[in-house]
């Protein structure tokens, strides 16, 4: 290794030293000289110290490093035992920030030094974010903490050993992907639920509306339909929630179809611009509306209840398996004839299929206009479906308020579509 090549990457592990070592001094400005326990310089000098001794440990092996690192253990032991007979801090933070900041100045001397800066960052924002965190924590119900449990239990483990290939007629059921929805509408019904409790419900709902309309809007309503019944006093925002998650759908979808069909673009433009810009006013007002209602308002039902509903997403998935299967079906018994007849199954659940399937044979002899039509009613299909997903899970009280905004999109999307014909 050149000696630039080697002082760069202490000056990264200086710096990665510096940048913790300045938030843990920032926390104890106010002790006097002398009684910090590990300030700025001393973890400037324990990054340091890390690149050094991993620079060192290439061409000596890497028990060198393992060494080093247990020595430095045993002096911040030292440390924090006496540190705790004059005080009641019995914390070990800082103890595992300073081992913690030794090993990424290691890994900034084996030029990993992208990945070892951004965990300092990350561990720099999580240290000094210790009183919101714990707000958080204390803020946190007890059913609330099994809901999040039990989202690790089917995301890490279930999901996993899932095989994922197609099974049954037409290999149109993947446990994997139909598993995958269930995750997503569970996890969403949570995610939901803990913004609407940390930062308000109004705000938690429309950030929830607006990251689920970019992994799956169907299943963004079907959450938010869901939070209607444990907050009957909420609709206006509910509502805009679907809507909102309805419109950002579009843009994704655009943006699927410029990656594998970008011959398509100017049959869909104008359409798919229409449709935003009506549901998008549209949404617009049904959030005005939603600011007088109540945002410190707790779910009428128990939080374990509203937090995770796995048995709702759970037969979503099953809904979800079934419409492919007939999708597929269909596509079999009536070929490319019977594409609108698919749009029409496919978009009760999902766009995504659809347009994957669709674009793909733009590059055979299906015609554009043709393959943007589908796309077209796959989407607007999928739309006015959301209204019904909020008429049977919320009532008609909310289907009412949610119709009227998709309605005015599909027709916006309709009109530009006979415009440009």
């Amino acid at each position: 290794m050149e000696q630039g090549d080697v002082l760069i990457r202490l000056a990264v592990a200086l710096g990665i030293g510096l940048i913790v070592g300045l938030e843990r001094g920032w926390q104890q400005r106010d002790a006097a000289d002398g009684s910090r326990e590990l300030g700025l310089r001393s973890f400037a000098l324990i990054g340091l110290g890390g690149g050094a001794l991993g620079v060192v440990a290439q061409p000596l092996g890497g028990a060198v490093f393992g060494l080093a690192l247990l020595a430095l253990t045993g002096l911040l032991a030292v440390a924090h035992g006496l540190a705790a007979r004059d005080s009641a801090d019995r914390g070990l933070t800082t103890e595992i920030t300073a081992m913690s900041v030794f090993g990424l100045g290691g890994m900034a001397a084996l030029d990993l030094t992208v990945p070892a800066v951004a965990s300092a960052v990350i561990m720099t924002i999580l240290l000094n974010g210790k009183p919101v965190l714990h707000r958080w924590l204390r803020s946190i119900a007890p059913g609330e903490m099994s809901a999040v449990l039990q989202m690790a239990l089917i995301t890490a483990v279930v999901l996993p050993i899932l095989p994922n290939q197609g099974y049954g007629p037409y290999a149109a059921l993947n446990p994997y992907k139909i598993w995958w929805m269930v995750i997503l509408v569970a996890g969403l019904s949570l995610v939901g639920h803990l913004a609407s409790r940390l930062i308000g419900v109004r705000r938690g709902v429309l950030l929830t509306a607006a990251f689920g309309g970019l992994a799956s809007s169907t299943a963004t309503a079907l959450s938010l339909s869901r939070m209607a019944v444990n907050q009957p006093g909420l609709h206006r925002t509910l509502s805009a929630g679907v809507v909102m998650a309805s419109i950002i759908m579009l843009p994704r979808m655009t943006l699927m179809v410029l990656a594998i069909a970008p011959a398509l673009m100017p049959f869909l433009l104008a359409p798919v611009a229409a449709m935003t810009l009506g549901g998008a006013l549209a949404c617009a007002l049904l959030v005005w509306a939603g600011t007088s209602e109540d945002d410190r308002g707790e779910p009428t039902a128990s939080p374990a209840a509203a937090a995770f509903e796995l048995g709702i997403a759970v037969k979503f998935g099953a809904l979800l398996a079934v419409v492919q299967l007939v999708a597929s079906a269909l596509r079999d018994w009536m070929g490319d004839a019977g594409l609108y007849a698919l749009a029409v199954i496919a978009g009760l659940a999902d766009v995504d299929a659809m347009i994957l399937s669709t674009g793909g044979m733009v590059s055979g002899d299906l015609p554009l206009q043709t393959a943007a039509h589908v796309i077209l009613l796959t989407a607007m299909v999928n739309t006015i479906a959301k209204a019904a997903i909020v008429a049977v899970v919320a009532g008609r009280g909310m289907a009412l308020a949610v119709a009227l905004p998709l309605l005015t999109s599909v027709v916006s999307g309709g009109l530009a579509l006979w415009l440009t014909a």
